[in-house]
Formats: C-alpha cells, structure tokens, sequence
C-alpha cells in the first residue's frame, strides 16, 4: 500500500471532490475500426499506463524531480446497459461527482494493429509500450455524451444519416434548454442504461518533467495502483508518449513488459466476474 496513502477512507468518503476534465472524445467503430467522430480535431489524448503502488513509490517519484501537486477524494458510478454494449465497445461512461464523463478509445492510425505486430516480432519495444498503455478521448458535454452513447447502442449502423438527425435534435434541445435540465434517469432509462460499478478513491497526484502525471490511487475496496499519464494532441503523438511513460515505469523499478490492472479491473473481478470474463474474453481488458 503506497505510503501516506493508507488513511481512513471513512473520513473522506463522503467529500467527493467534482473532477471534470474538459475533453472531447472520439468513437472507435467496432465494424471497421475508423474513428469517425473527431480523430482529426487535434484534442487531447490521455496515454495511461498503470503501475504498482510500492510503499517507497513517492520517494522514487520525488527522487526523480516529481512535484506533489495534492491529494483528493472522488466518487465514481459507472454504467451500462445489461448486455455489457458500452463497456464491450471499451466505452466507459462514468459519473464522477456530478460531472457526466464518457472515456472512448483512439487508435494511433490505421493500420496500427499490424505495424505493432510487425515491431514486436522484429524485438522492438515501440509497439509493446503503445499496447501496455491505455488511449482515450474524453468527453464531458452530456448532449454530446447522449449522441455517442446513442452511436454505440446501435453499432454504427447509418451514422452519418443519424449523425445528422441528433446533430439538428441536439441543436434544438439546447434551444429548449437542453440536456442538462434532464433528470439522469430520464436519458439513461432511454438507453436501459444501469450502474454497474460504485467506488471511492483517495488520489495523490504528482507532476514530472515533460508534463507527466503520475498519480497514486487507494480506493475504498482495499485495491492500490499507480498510473502515469501524458496528454498527447494527435494520435499520431501517442508513440512518443507512450515512450515517455515507459522510460519513467522503469526509472521507478517497475518492469518495462508487464501489463498491471487498474481499478476497474479489480473491481469487476472482485464484485462482477461474469462481466469481467466478457470483457477478457472480448479483450477490452486483459489479465
């Protein structure tokens, strides 16, 4: 358990810190695997990379120059519909706080899977540090939120047309006031969408040289983890993050080859193990 991390979650458990992160998020079609929403935007990306939480773990941070930057609460909810749609679409939307987040996967360009392969059989670590690290677009506008979720409910089937449609219905409910003056159970009764996972986290964050973030993690179901993060502005980055992340994994005595869970995963395995064996066998996580 990281050191100074092992408070009573009790204390804070009910002093939930509001976390909006204000990015978009680009949607991965399952068919073809293009990404049709904003790939080419020039948003952020958030490359992630979890590591293990050791008791010197701060110490080596700060050994290498890391700025503590402060400690918060947050409480996370987590849903989907029964049949697993988003989460098997390694679609994640979260209420965190009150603020409403859907976390969608970006791939590096097309053709990446094959590239990658063909640097791993040739020995080289560039496409094995891009598949230990996860790669997301977020959004945080629930209009846009509810066009996405709508998007992966029905599979990318006739998106440009639909796109259209909620495009000029999204306009004209933000006439009317928009989605934000809607109960929750109002649009997520419209997808059959139900809370899946629920938990507390006390984070400790730090920021390193090049504007990476490491932050520590101790969440209320005894699980700790690490995780190191770079924002990347096109996808095309996202190799020499995922390169940065990994010189500071091993910088911190970690092995630069090994894939460590992240709280979701411990979560689901622990409280859900039918909807982590889809999800493992759908490899959207991975053991």
């Amino acid at each position: 358990m990281c050191a100074r991390l092992s408070l009573s979650l009790c204390a804070v458990a009910g002093a939930c810190v509001l976390s909006c992160q204000f990015y978009t998020a680009c949607l991965l079609s399952e068919e073809d695997g293009e990404c049709f929403w904003c790939l080419d935007r020039g948003m952020s990306v958030e490359v992630e990379r979890k590591f293990v939480c050791r008791s010197d773990t701060e110490t080596r941070l700060k050994e290498l120059g890391a700025e503590f930057v402060g400690e918060r609460s947050f409480h996370d909810r987590y849903f989907d519909t029964e049949q697993f749609t988003l989460t098997l679409s390694d679609t994640w939307l979260r209420c965190r706080g009150a603020c409403w987040e859907l976390k969608c996967p970006v791939r590096v360009r097309e053709g990446e899977e094959e590239e990658e392969k063909g640097r791993e059989r040739g020995g080289g670590g560039g496409g094995r540090n891009i598949k230990l690290c996860t790669r997301y677009r977020e959004i945080t506008e629930l209009s846009e939120i509810v066009d996405r979720v709508r998007q992966v409910r029905e599979g990318g089937r006739g998106r440009r047309k639909e796109r259209e449609r909620e495009g000029e219905r999204g306009r004209k409910k933000e006439r009317e006031g928009g989605w934000e003056r809607q109960t929750d159970s109002a649009w997520l009764g419209e997808f059959a969408l139900v809370q899946f996972a629920s938990f507390t986290t006390v984070r400790r964050s730090y920021i390193l040289q090049g504007g990476v973030r490491a932050d520590l993690d101790l969440v209320d179901f005894g699980f700790t983890v690490g995780e190191l993060e770079v924002l990347v502005e096109t996808p095309e980055q996202i190799p020499a993050g995922a390169e940065r992340i990994a010189e500071l994994v091993e910088k911190l005595g970690e092995s630069a080859c090994n894939r460590v869970p992240g709280k979701m995963d411990a979560y689901l395995k622990q409280f859900h193990p039918e909807h982590y064996g889809r999800l493992l066998r759908a490899h959207k996580l991975h053991p």
